[in-house]
């Protein structure tokens, strides 16, 4: 599922470039773009290339 992996990845690189810190902000034109971007407010550390389990993105 490349297409989930990429709105994924882009929801948490765009929730971190705009600095979102609730998840409440999160919305967009996927499920996995909002995902994403829940992520990155649950755990900014973990890195845009992580699935919600923690493990690697392959592209």
């Amino acid at each position: 599922m490349p297409d989930n992996c990429e709105a994924h990845r882009a929801g948490y690189q765009w929730a971190e470039e705009n600095g979102i810190q609730s998840g409440d902000d999160c919305s967009g034109s996927s499920s996995s773009f909002e995902e994403g971007c829940r992520t990155y407010v649950e755990d900014s550390d973990r890195g845009a290339e992580y699935d919600d389990d923690g493990n690697e993105i392959d592209e």
